[in-house]
């Protein structure tokens, strides 16, 4: 059979074969390690090419490189096949060269471009930080950086160092000097890229951490992150037109390897544009791929997805929607369903502590009449609690989101000491408010991120996530709250575990307590001041007392209590004792081999076995059984006749119990002449 190939496939093969050499020569830089602690595979082209080369040549070498960069084979070689901007460099490392970033011409530009008002005084502007003292950070590098010693150096500048120029906006006042304009931009750009990343526990920031503070340097540093250099044009040293590029995966290279986003392409430096390209930039870094759209024949047909309704994801472009947010793939004809959460916290970033609680026992209290309260929504399962006591009338609460670009669509709900729904509302928009008439009472004031509907034509609560502010007026009350102690007996042990829970020290300072309800946390209950109860399944419960006042207000109280599983005991014993002996010239000794098994009649390894000699030789001895089950004595060396005789007095074993009355024997022996 002869091969036949079009003038394509001829010219794609020699191409081929003129720029890839696996395992080839060393590399112009070194070797990365991927969080395993494995080191790159050895390749090397003569230029950067198209990842979809790499697909149909590496052989082998795709699986190794698969695997460096956590993907199964099959997703491996379809996103080399599918993602058009994924490149790779001399080194075979994976970079995107984002083309479907570049704001198209008539785009935004200059003083007519998107402004948010500075938060900050201006001379603070490279002194920002989303979570200041977190060991994981994204630093935004405004004010020019020279890159060196990276692979950007030696595949795109014949190892040279070159300079990224400081932001500007082309507004006139040079690259020396940051204008008040530009400051004022940079501010928003942090911003809003700070709202992207707030679930997470990562500082996004203006100020210069320190190269090391960027770099993994072992398998066990935990503080690094990446550099995001901002400014300039993408012809000045990469010499292609692109929003931004980035490698994949490198937010925990072991070098200061910056992904980069050039405002020459975004509008000249649009607030918008360019922190949507920033974070996009961020997101590969992270291992995030392209959020495109397929075909009815599962072909990928639109790289970059612009969004619908006045939602898109944060890996597409969102440039032209008010909502952006992370995504997993739920949109129609979506080509991309990583979860994009679960991909991140895969690359050593982790999502952030909850500073509120999500249940009645762990609500923070919101005291006085005019009540002010801050948080974030980090999780999809995420509801923020808050406590508060108000008297008979109306009350209202406002919740606002991150401002200029919210992630978190908010609603509120209002519900009673029980948990009962009493009110909620969603408002249209990311934030809004709440009003309600209440009976004065102790109530719990819930926010909890929430999507627009199904997110085939809208957004769902997926990537509803980030900052909030709380205010809100209360209705004052004469009635105080009734203070609440609860207390168990025992609060640990094996199941099943009879509990006293205690309601002692529980009074209402303006009144009496009028009702008990203790919720045991295993889905039972009690409306008895000092309940017992007993806990069949071991697991950790969470027992909760609400106790309500005359006038209506409540209190509560929590005790945990900690369940374990009953220790099962084996009896262990000696299933056997075997004697031998050796007899070289004058000198005479013996060998007991003793087996241990357990009243399940297996062999149990790990067994100390003590014991003595007796007879031709004396002396104690203990012994550890081996994988089979024996463990194996020698006596001393005599040089007379007769019988060593060899007794077991103990054996211990972890989590087991030994009982001489199921011994088969205790004592043999052996001859010798």
């Amino acid at each position: 059979m002869k091969l036949r190939f079009s003038s394509s496939d001829l010219v794609h093969l020699n191409l081929l074969a003129s720029l890839l050499l696996v395992s080839g020569p060393a590399s112009l830089t070194g070797q990365e390690m991927n969080p395993k602690g494995k080191v790159f595979p050895a390749i090397q082209l003569q230029r950067p090419v198209p990842a979809g080369l790499l697909e149909r040549q590496l052989g082998p070498e795709i699986a190794e490189m698969a695997s460096w960069y956590g993907f199964n084979e099959v997703e491996f070689r379809r996103m080399l096949k599918e993602e058009r901007s994924l490149r790779a460099d001399k080194q075979g490392y994976l970079h995107y060269v984002c083309a479907g970033l570049v704001v198209p011409a008539g785009g935004a530009t200059g003083s007519a471009a998107t402004v948010t008002q500075p938060s900050y005084a201006l001379a603070d502007t490279f002194r920002l930080h989303s979570r200041p003292g977190a060991s994981k950070v994204i630093y935004l590098d405004f004010d020019g950086h020279v890159t060196s010693g990276t692979s950007w150096n030696s595949s795109f500048n014949a190892g040279a160092n070159f300079s990224t120029p400081a932001y500007d906006i082309g507004d006139g006042s040079g690259v020396a000097t940051l204008s008040n304009a530009e400051l004022t931009r940079i501010q928003g750009i942090w911003k809003r890229m700070a709202e992207d990343f707030m679930p997470y526990d990562v500082d996004v920031t203006t100020e210069d951490p320190g190269a090391e503070a960027l770099k993994k340097t072992t398998a066990q540093d935990t503080a690094f992150g990446v550099r995001v250099c901002i400014g300039g044009s993408s012809y000045d040293w990469f010499k292609q037109g692109a929003g931004g590029v980035a490698y994949l995966g490198s937010y925990d290279w072991s070098t200061d390897t910056p992904c980069y986003v050039f405002t020459a392409q975004l509008g000249s430096g649009d607030e918008k544009y360019t922190a949507e390209a920033a974070s996009h930039e961020v997101g590969h870094t992270l291992r995030l791929q392209h959020d495109g759209q397929k075909n009815s024949s599962n072909v990928t047909t639109v790289e970059y997805y612009e969004g619908h309704s006045n939602w898109a994801p944060i890996m597409g472009v969102g440039y032209y929607k008010e909502v952006t947010q992370w995504s997993k793939g739920e949109y129609p004809m979506a080509n991309n369903l990583e979860d994009d959460t679960t991909v991140m916290l895969g690359e050593g970033i982790a999502l952030r502590a909850d500073e509120h609680g999500d249940s009645i026992a762990s609500a923070t209290v919101l005291s006085g009449t005019s009540v002010v309260a801050n948080g974030i929504i980090s999780r999809q399962t995420d509801a923020d609690l808050f406590r508060f006591t108000t008297g008979a009338g109306n009350v209202s609460f406002t919740v606002s989101p991150a401002v200029p670009s919210p992630n978190l669509d908010v609603q509120l709900a209002v519900y009673d000491g029980a948990g009962t729904l009493v009110t909620f509302a969603n408002p249209t928009g990311m934030g809004g408010s709440l009003n309600a008439s209440l009976a004065a009472g102790t109530y719990y004031l819930a926010l909890d991120g929430v999507g627009t509907g199904s997110p085939l034509t809208a957004y769902n609560d997926y990537g509803s996530l980030g900052e909030y502010s709380l205010t809100g007026t209360l209705v004052p009350t004469g009635n105080q709250p009734p203070i609440v102690v609860a207390s168990a007996t025992p609060t640990t042990g094996t199941a099943p575990l009879a509990v006293s829970f205690l309601s002692d020290g529980t009074y209402d300072q303006d009144g009496n307590i009028s009702a008990y309800d203790w919720q045991f946390g295993d889905g039972t209950s009690s409306t008895l001041p000092n309940p017992s109860h007993t806990y069949a399944t071991p697991g950790t419960y969470q027992a909760t007392l609400v106790a309500w006042d005359n006038g209506g207000l409540s209190g509560s109280a929590s005790v945990t209590v900690t369940v374990q599983a009953p220790v099962v005991t084996k009896k262990i014993f000696v299933s056997g004792i075997q004697m031998t002996n050796t007899t070289k010239r004058t000198n005479r000794s013996a060998t007991a081999a003793v087996t241990v098994r357990d009243s399940n009649g297996a062999l149990v390894s790990g067994a100390v076995v003590t014991g003595s000699w007796s007879g031709l030789a004396s002396g104690n001895a203990s012994a550890t059984t081996g994988t089979n089950g024996v463990a194996t004595f020698r006596s001393p060396t005599v040089k007379s006749g007769g019988t060593f005789f060899f007794t077991v007095n103990g054996i211990t074993a972890a989590g087991s119990t030994y009982d001489g009355t199921l011994n088969v024997e205790t004592t043999d022996s052996i001859t010798v002449q």
